[in-house]
């Protein structure tokens, strides 16, 4: 079984403080060798090395001209990680939504195991099977990644990317229910996930071994929802000029 010793501290140190160096290998372990993985993109706030995967990313753009302030999802994975890119709508953010501080809310939600009888959670997605005549809601999140970014430049003009407070919740309410409170419980996995941005763009990346439900599918489901103007403007991607739009299903790239 890999073991990923230490790989996403070392990213937190080095992508934090935007000085990631494209060269670096980052070391796993296997059965006592160690293997050296180039990861294809750095989360460092510059997002040019996401148009070096061509047509292995999954791109997914907003149908909703207006309200709405999400505007792209970007999405690859691999062996060892998820990465995932968002893009805001062109708007500075409302501070009178969030009690006078600048802030985003970005929501990534993953059904990792790709099991459709587990996890739970509808949000804004159609999360529905059909058997025969009937048609049946299975929600199905199983991971929800809830990251704020607050305003570096509080007070100054536009959003610049600061400070940000990361929490890793799993699904244990009663599997394929709707809700909120009382179901998502906090996790303790550490160094599962690391962030950056660069104003009003945002990147991620997600260590599939640190999975906290477990082994991940080859195949899973994702959907991101963001906010920055108030709760109303909220943005959801996937998403639908009717209705609502399936999560993303995404391959790992081997």
């Amino acid at each position: 079984m890999k073991k990923i010793l230490s790989l996403l501290a070392i990213a937190a140190m080095v992508c934090m403080a935007a000085s990631c160096n494209k060269e670096k290998k980052t070391k796993h372990h296997d059965d006592g060798d160690d293997i050296e993985y180039n990861a294809p993109i750095q989360i460092d706030g510059n997002f040019a090395d996401w148009a070096t995967l061509g047509d292995k990313v999954t791109t997914c753009n907003s149908v909703m001209e207006e309200g709405n302030d999400l505007k792209q999802l970007k999405v690859y994975a691999d062996e060892y990680f998820i990465y995932v890119y968002v893009k805001l709508n062109n708007t500075v953010p409302d501070p009178t939504w969030a009690e006078g501080v600048n802030h985003i809310v970005i929501n990534t939600l993953i059904n990792g195991d790709n099991d459709i009888d587990t996890g739970g959670y509808i949000g804004k997605w159609d999360q529905t099977i059909q058997q025969g005549e009937e048609t049946i809601s299975k929600p199905c999140f199983d991971v929800l990644i809830y990251d704020v970014i607050f305003d570096k430049n509080e007070g100054g003009p536009g959003f610049t990317y600061g400070n940000s407070y990361m929490e890793i919740l799993t699904w244990e309410g009663e599997p394929n229910t709707d809700g909120w409170d009382g179901s998502w419980i906090p996790s303790d996995v550490e160094d599962f996930a690391v962030n950056n941005g660069n104003n009003l763009e945002y990147e991620l990346a997600i260590c599939r071994e640190l999975y906290p439900k477990g082994k991940m599918a080859d195949e899973f489901t994702i959907a991101v929802g963001a906010t920055c103007g108030g709760w109303d403007t909220t943005g959801w991607l996937p998403d639908a000029e009717t209705g609502s739009a399936k999560p993303l299903t995404i391959r790992v790239d081997k």
